[in-house]
């Protein structure tokens, strides 16, 4: 009975400290977080919020409201797929951050302190499981060190601060590897897991079902034994997930892989400025071609990938050999997986660096064991070796190699509420920002094609309930890009605060150099 009392008091103490170690690294990130917030809040507007960032929080706001995957700001050639004009799909996004953004919102509200919260929330978790990962593979001086070199990066707080959101896929590739250290991918249990995991990455940033490629061919050299068994249920777990979306965008679009991002990849912003957009010469060599010099390019900056050095200390930690083979079979599964990642998403995607992203957690318990081995000898001699090395490192690591303010601002519709608040909710407002000003000013808008000639299919398409508010940068907008060159006429008129009579509308209204408001 002692035996048995003493492997409970221990149990016991191993819990207490595992939930002690994560109030602290909880409320270190929270403490990060605000430290970011209140220095640099005073150098990022209102509208400190990427393009993407908008995309992502106007679904989640219509998803919140029950409306489903559907988004308020619109591109003309979505019209395609609308039944109606009372929702409008969103076939633009993957649909998990927006959902689980969605879910905050719920309880927030939309705006950005949900957003914030959100992301913040997501941060924390990975913090957690990067500690927990760490302190199982070494020990709890590692599991901390390792927690707090990923809660101390600059480029996971200005993520939360800019509203972008990676913080989702992070948290799920984290789950992965932690998976894959656990169970060695050693039962069919284990691979349909991370398969099911991968089908949630791939629904967080569609390039990522690439991941399912280099995790098959690493567990199929685990062992030949039931090699055909392991890699079903890998893909079974994945298509379990997957199988949901792809039946939804049969029902929205007829094709259960349409995305609108990779049609913007290939064939430009132009694509999405078109009612019905024709789909010009596509040729795969081609496009391979055009991606394959992008990749090769940023491999010299590829020390830089976390924004601070630790890319440099994770790159000499793949000359050490760990004691614990479990977790020198995971980390060459990392190395195999961070490489192939850089390939393959760069050969489809324009973004592919952002996935590298991904892998900062793990980057960060390897780095950190890497540091304990590596103090072995001189805490031997020192007990201060280790702590020391440890806060010199985590000291080096929240410094930034680069700017991290750097953010296209989006014009601010906010300040238009009271005048577009006489406009009847059940109108659409085209618009030549129409993705910031459905989120700034909470309303459905939809981007002003590019042709004069896809007006009336617009205004057909939504069965008539429009209104038209064009900011007063569009002369500047138009002079600028040469498919706006048929609007020149409408442009002068901006300019010159004038609108000719005949509009159409019951209401019209030149609003002294703020541009038109039509309803």
């Amino acid at each position: 009975m002692r035996d048995e009392d003493a492997h409970i008091e221990r149990s016991e103490a191993d819990v207490f400290r595992i939930l002690l170690h994560t109030l602290i690294l909880v409320a270190a990130g929270i403490a990060a977080f605000l430290i970011y917030y209140v220095a640099l809040s005073p150098r990022l507007p209102g509208n400190a919020i990427s393009t993407d960032g908008i995309r992502f929080a106007q679904t989640a706001r219509e998803f919140s409201r029950g409306r489903g995957v559907s988004t308020g700001a619109i591109h003309p050639c979505v019209l395609q797929f609308v039944r109606g004009g009372d929702r409008f799909p969103d076939v633009y996004n993957p649909p998990l951050y927006p959902m689980v953004l969605g879910l905050f919102f719920m309880f927030t509200g939309s705006n950005s302190t949900g957003i914030w919260i959100c992301n913040l929330s997501l941060f924390l978790a990975t913090t957690v499981l990067v500690y927990l990962f760490a302190r199982e593979a070494f020990d709890e001086g590692v599991g901390l060190m390792a927690g707090f070199l990923f809660l101390s990066n600059p480029r996971m707080l200005m993520g939360i601060l800019h509203m972008q959101h990676e913080h989702l896929f992070i948290l799920l590739v984290t789950a992965l590897l932690y998976l894959c250290y656990r169970s060695r991918l050693a039962s069919v249990r284990s691979n349909a897991a991370a398969g099911a995991i991968i089908g949630l990455c791939y629904l967080a940033e569609y390039p990522l079902w690439l991941l399912i490629v280099p995790l098959a061919v690493f567990s199929a050299r685990l062992s030949r034994e039931g090699r055909e068994v392991r890699l079903a249920a890998i893909l079974g777990g994945f298509l379990a997930v997957a199988v949901f979306w792809w039946i939804r965008n049969i029902a929205v679009t007829g094709n259960p892989f349409y995305s609108l991002r990779s049609l913007h990849e290939i064939y430009g912003w132009d694509y999405l400025m078109t009612v019905a957009p024709g789909v010009q010469g596509y040729s795969l060599i081609g496009y391979m071609r055009r991606r394959i010099d992008p990749v090769i390019l940023s491999f010299p900056s590829l020390y830089t990938v976390f924004r601070n050095w630790l890319f440099l200390l994770c790159l000499a930690a793949a000359f050490h050999r760990f004691d614990d083979e479990r977790f020198e079979r995971t980390r060459r599964m990392v190395y195999l997986l961070f490489f192939s990642t850089w390939i393959l998403t760069g050969l489809v995607s324009r973004d592919f660096i952002m996935f590298l992203l991904a892998f900062l957690p793990v980057a960060c318990v390897i780095v950190a064991g890497f540091v304990r081995s590596a103090c072995a000898a001189a805490e031997s001699k020192s007990r201060a070796a280790l702590p020391a090395a440890m806060a010199a490192i985590i000291a080096l690591n929240a410094i930034p190699t680069s700017r991290m303010t750097d953010l296209a601002m989006l014009g601010d519709y906010s300040g238009l509420s009271h005048l577009l608040d006489s406009v009847p909710r059940d109108r659409v407002i085209i618009n030549n920002g129409a993705i910031a000003l459905s989120w700034f000013a909470d309303r459905r808008a939809l981007e002003l094609p590019y042709s004069p000639a896809d007006y009336q299919p617009v205004v057909d398409a939504l069965n008539g309930k429009i209104a038209v508010y064009i900011g007063p940068d569009f002369p500047e907008e138009v002079e600028g890009n040469p498919a706006l060159q048929g609007w020149a006429p409408i442009g002068k008129m901006i300019a010159a605060d004038t609108y000719p009579p005949g509009s159409g509308f019951d209401h019209a209204y030149a609003l002294s150099g703020q541009g038109w408001l039509l309803y």
